[in-house]
């Protein structure tokens, strides 16, 4: 019969209803065991009976299930998720904070606030702190500004609006300053004007559409400026032109005065409008004429008037008439 014992009654509800709410792997099967229930023939009386043992082992079960960290207090996410069991549903911490975790695995969205981790730090706004970075082969895109770099490698090409360096700088539209430069062996090309150089230096051709010291300038062949030209070799030119003296291009000669010291003229053809010729050794000619008298070969001819202060020799002396 149906015992009077309320706190045995209340103790067979708690277990009927802990047999309802229990997981799923807690078959029906198993609450048979544990209460039976009976009616006599004539329904006046009930029997309740009480598996002890099976309800011994179902408690061991719901225990182990609701308290799995074995704490004083049950059924909290901390037991769910003791020892990798799976809450099987997602969960809302309704913005509390979940701590002491060791590792977090998913396949899915991480959606936070902040990230702080040892040594990696991602603020509200998104702003990384990272001990290093590593990026394999992904690249790293809008960048911004990077700050503090000491060493940058790369194998590609570097594409930045400007380029600052101690001694050295790229502006926004390509004009460089260095401390120095050097090619090595592979030249400068397309190079503008070059100015503020104090020397230059090379082994081979310097080509330019204008080579100037800043007095004298070659351009396009033509020397222009030039105070004084010293050489050991020979000057060619097409011709020679100076304030008092010229060469034409054919080798004619004007000059303001000619002093050969020692060296004579030699092959000089006719010397024309000469004034006064001074010789202290032999004037030597086919012809010598004062333009009306003429010596030739030993014969004067076309003298006017000769005067001697001695002896008149020859084969024969005419005055024209005797």
């Amino acid at each position: 019969m149906l015992s009077p014992n309320k706190s045995l009654f209340r103790l067979i509800c708690v277990a009927m209803l802990s047999v309802f709410f229990s997981i799923d792997s807690i078959a029906q099967a198993d609450v048979n065991r544990i209460v039976k229930a009976d009616t006599s023939e004539t329904a006046q009386s009930l029997y309740i009976t009480i598996d002890y043992q099976a309800l011994h082992l179902f408690n061991d079960s719901v225990i182990s299930t609701l308290n799995a960290d074995g704490d004083g207090q049950w059924n909290s996410w901390k037991d769910v998720l003791t020892n990798g069991n799976s809450p099987g549903m997602d969960v809302n911490f309704d913005s509390n904070a979940a701590y002491g975790l060791t590792n977090i695995d998913g396949t899915g969205d991480l959606t936070l606030g902040t990230i702080t981790m040892t040594g990696f730090i991602i603020d509200g706004v998104g702003n990384a702190t990272t001990a290093s970075l590593n990026n394999t082969s992904g690249g790293i895109t809008n960048t911004g500004s990077i700050a503090g770099a000491t060493t940058i490698d790369g194998s590609g090409d570097l594409t930045m609006g400007t380029v600052t360096m101690t001694g050295f700088s790229v502006d926004a539209d390509g004009d460089v300053v260095s401390k120095s430069l050097d090619n090595t062996s592979g030249g400068i090309t397309n190079a503008g004007a070059i100015s503020g150089a104090t020397t230059v230096t090379a082994s081979g051709t310097i080509t330019g559409g204008t080579l100037t010291d800043g007095t004298a300038s070659l351009s396009s062949g033509a020397l222009s400026g030039a105070t004084n030209i010293d050489g050991s070799g020979d000057l060619t030119m097409g011709t020679v032109t100076m304030t008092g003296f010229s060469v034409d291009a054919d080798g004619d000669v004007v000059s303001k005065s000619l002093d050969n010291t020692s060296g004579g003229i030699t092959n000089a053809g006719a010397i024309s409008g000469a004034t006064t010729v001074t010789a202290s050794g032999t004037i030597t000619g086919g012809t010598l004429t004062d333009g009306t008298a003429s010596l030739s070969s030993g014969a004067l001819s076309g003298a006017t008037t000769v005067t001697a202060s001695g002896a008149v020799t020859g084969g024969s002396l005419t005055d024209g008439t005797a």
